[in-house]
């Protein structure tokens, strides 16, 4: 059985068009095998996921269409410890290092329904955990918390908010791109980024204690493939990449930035990259957090670790 969880909002409406276009096909190909369930608000894709992967045996897959916030819900609110439901994901638009491409999938929306529909292969791959007495939240990509953070806080709210006034009516909503929403939410945030001190603790063979005067952003890449801060590639250790920025410079952060949108690997002044199983962050002040460029609320000391090989994705 295919159980589709399609946002139809998801890049500015493309959700709605691209399942439209699944569906056709999928009416056309395995009419007799599927069910849809449309997300309205946040929190709907988590709570279709969870009553779709408990309570049965049947075997499963669960097809997400949306962005990576919605792929990050349905992860986030299913049960991964049962080997009949498997996940699948049809993005509704091409970032340039997006699940998909991190997990070497090149296909046309016809070539992924047709592996989708045959069951042609299902990979284990890993995910990540951000975790801390009151918060719990898995992610697929990345997680961190400071500078990144505040600018998808930034510019999900800024987007959510010209939708909203464009169902009201109240006044015309220009349409923008959302790469120039992006940009704007980025200088804005830039001009205003904090930094604190802090330390982190890398858990390997030894418990690493490293301090920081200037921190500026701290992550964990799931899936380091064409981040240009390293060489690193995720291999079969179960250990994962951190990167902790800290600079005094603000200047320095464009840099830094630019390495991970050009992929382009460079050593850089202020960017420190660690590999283990897990990373203890405390902050002296509390910064934005995100997993999968969701907000998950001001943190100030978490922890970042690895679940190897335990989501099984179709490929």
């Amino acid at each position: 059985m295919i159980y589709f969880i399609v946002n139809p909002a998801a890049s500015g409406g493309r959700g709605l068009r691209v399942w439209r276009r699944v569906q056709e096909c999928v009416q056309r190909l395995h009419p007799e095998g599927y069910q849809y369930y449309l997300t309205e608000k946040q929190g709907d894709a988590r709570r279709f996921s969870h009553a779709i992967t408990t309570g049965s045996d049947a075997d499963r897959t669960v097809a997400v269409i949306g962005g990576q916030g919605t792929l990050n819900e349905v992860i986030d609110g299913s049960c991964l410890d049962r080997e009949d439901v498997a996940f699948a994901y049809i993005p509704t638009s091409w970032e340039k290092y997006n699940f998909l491409q991190s997990v070497f999938q090149t296909a046309t929306l016809q070539e992924r329904l047709q592996r989708i529909l045959t069951d042609k292969d299902v990979r284990l791959l890993d995910y990540g955990v951000l975790s801390n007495p009151s918060l719990n939240r898995r992610f697929v990509m990345s997680a961190g918390v400071g500078f990144n953070a505040a600018v998808f806080l930034d510019f999900y709210g800024n987007e959510c908010a010209a939708r909203c006034a464009g169902r009201k009516g109240k006044y015309r909503v220009l349409v923008k791109s959302r790469r120039l929403m992006f940009l704007q939410s980025f200088i804005r945030e830039f001009l205003k980024a904090k930094r604190t001190r802090g330390y982190v603790v890398i858990e390997d063979e030894t418990a690493e204690k490293h301090e920081f005067n200037n921190i500026m952003f701290a992550s964990a890449l799931v899936r380091p493939y064409g981040s240009g801060l390293s060489d690193c590639k995720k291999d079969a250790d179960e250990r994962i990449e951190f990167c902790v920025v800290s600079t005094r410079h603000k200047l320095r952060l464009l840099r830094v930035i630019w390495a991970i949108v050009s992929g382009r690997s460079t050593k850089l002044d202020g960017v420190h990259i660690y590999r283990g199983k897990a990373m203890d962050i405390v902050l002296d002040q509390p910064l934005p957090a995100h997993v999968d460029g969701e907000y998950v609320g001001m943190q100030d000391r978490f922890t970042l670790r690895s679940v190897p090989r335990r989501l099984r994705v179709s490929i």
